[in-house]
């Protein structure tokens, strides 16, 4: 007695082993389209790859390779306009670029980034001092995003800060980008500008000084005199 399976009907799921191939046992004759469901952590979902195989006998059938584009993040750090040198501000702000690679056109998806002190980072003891979120559907498997951050400057004059990106869909991590080594991931936070003087007080030990030393002289002469004077 054979089996029957409705037209259309998911008839089982499968997922891959650490080789990257899978088996079904045990499916009646027939034929049956495939889809990949789930693609592997880093990976973009192949949404072309949908192919059908048909089995006539016990024979052991080979599905066309499935492949899943890699995802990839390129990011670049820079403040509100665009430079890698920051004029000083208490507030300052700053974007993240992220070019991406693989991911699935159409889909939503989520970038979280957070902004670290740089030596603590790299301690291993930061805690993020600012925040970043931006949600977006990728028109195409490749393209560009911008997180943006705003922080105080007030703890952190001179010192370097490091953003960290993430890329989640569906609450699931898919790909990142942390590396505190990162230059391009990098910047310094500009220290506040420390003015001299008014020009009043620029001048007024000199100024001093001179009155003193025209005071002097005049005691010395006014003294030359009077002894001149008693002879």
């Amino acid at each position: 007695q054979g089996k029957w399976v409705a037209p259309h009907e998911v008839v089982t799921t499968v997922e891959t082993d650490e080789s990257g191939e899978a088996a079904v046992k045990d499916l009646p004759f027939g034929s049956y389209s495939l889809k990949e469901v789930t693609a592997p952590a880093g990976y973009s979902l192949n949404k072309e790859w949908n192919p059908t195989v048909t089995l006539t006998s016990e024979e052991t059938v080979e599905a066309p390779e499935l492949i899943d584009e890699r995802i990839s993040l390129q990011t670049m750090l820079v403040d509100a306009e665009g430079s890698k040198n920051p004029e000083y501000a208490e507030k300052l702000n700053l974007v993240d670029h992220i070019k991406y690679e693989g991911l699935t056109p159409g889909e939503e998806y989520e970038i979280t980034g957070e902004l670290y002190e740089t030596k603590q980072l790299q301690e291993g003891t930061a805690e993020p001092v600012a925040r970043g979120t931006v949600r977006f559907k990728a028109p195409t498997s490749s393209g560009e995003a911008a997180v943006p951050f705003s922080v105080r400057t007030a703890s952190l004059e001179g010192k370097e800060v490091t953003a960290y990106e993430t890329i989640s869909k569906d609450g699931e991590k898919v790909a990142s980008h942390t590396d505190s080594h990162s230059k391009a991931q990098t910047i310094r936070v500009t220290p506040r500008p420390h003015l001299p003087g008014t020009a009043d007080n620029a001048y007024a030990v000199p100024l001093l000084l001179a009155l003193a030393g025209s005071v002097l002289i005049g005691c010395v002469h006014l003294f030359a005199a009077k002894i001149r004077r008693s002879f």
